[in-house]
């Protein structure tokens, strides 16, 4: 054995975690997920910037049709998401643990949206008071 070169079974380790054997099954769901995670968020906290500077009262129904919008996207993301994890969880350790860590990231993302949605429709109503 040459000195510093890493033990036979670690190597194998190494390659099959960076170059997995088999694929992730319903990848597309995870992209699904995504888009209905980040999308109520981005527009809807766009929403009150463009509605501060120009008290254009179409910001503020956009503003409150996206909270409407985050509602089913939140349900529709939770579903592709426990969905994605469902099928990938009869998977090498590796994998399963990548799978999981994805998912825990968008579940997180679909929850923030709450608490943005909360924070953007106090904003907007003081806006709207002033």
């Amino acid at each position: 054995m040459n000195e510093g070169a890493l033990p036979e079974p670690l190597i194998a380790q190494v390659i099959g975690y960076a170059a997995p054997m088999e694929r992730i099954a319903n990848r597309p769901l995870l992209y699904i997920a995504w888009v209905m995670a980040a999308g109520p968020l981005a527009v809807g906290v766009s929403m009150v910037p463009l509605f501060a500077i120009t008290h254009n009262v179409q910001f503020a129904i956009a503003g409150l049709g996206t909270i409407v919008w985050g509602l089913g996207a939140f349900f529709i993301g939770l579903i592709c998401i426990l969905v994605y994890r469902g099928t990938n969880q009869l998977r090498d350790e590796a994998m399963r643990e990548r799978v999981l860590k994805q998912s825990r990231r968008v579940i997180w993302c679909l929850v923030m949206n709450f608490p943005a949605a909360i924070a953007c429709a106090i904003v907007g109503g003081w806006l709207m008071n002033r």
